[in-house]
């Protein structure tokens, strides 16, 4: 066999070599995930913890530890309790967000000027109930008060 010959059949080998492993690579299962994997996407799953909500209507007060998934919202929460009838409320939605309308039938009046508001340790949250992500570290008040002029 001439020289020219063995080189033109050891590249062709070669490259059948190199196309059939490229083609076990991508048709091989995935290989098992290590104990440490596991426990890694374990972690990255949503946890689920208690947070402290309080509502204050007048001298009505009641408190619940409703327990939400981590990237919850407050309206997700409110909503979680909505469906275990453990909480009324009405929203109104707008294009940019929803608004609190009433709570357990107390709703928003105008013509004397009060309304429900959210605050987050003890600050009037300025963020809309549906953008507003709860956090574990977090106390949430909802204070039905006279509203103020900015």
């Amino acid at each position: 066999m001439s020289e020219e010959k063995k080189k033109v059949l050891v590249l062709l080998l070669a490259s059948a070599s190199v196309l059939l492993s490229i083609a076990y690579l991508y048709f091989q299962k995935p290989a098992a995930k290590s104990v440490a994997e596991k426990k890694e996407e374990k972690n990255q799953k949503p946890s689920r913890f208690r947070i402290d909500l309080t509502i204050i209507n007048g001298k009505t007060l009641q408190n619940f530890q409703p327990k939400v998934d981590e990237g919850s919202t407050i309206l997700d929460f409110m909503e979680d309790l909505r469906q275990k009838d453990e909480l009324k409320y009405e929203i109104t939605k707008y294009s940019y967000g929803n608004i609190i309308e009433s709570i357990n039938t107390v709703e928003n009046n105008k013509q004397l000027g009060m309304s429900w508001k959210l605050y987050i340790n003890n600050n009037l949250s300025e963020e809309l109930i549906d953008k507003t992500k709860v956090d574990r570290d977090n106390k949430y008040k909802w204070i039905y008060e006279k509203d103020t002029q900015k």
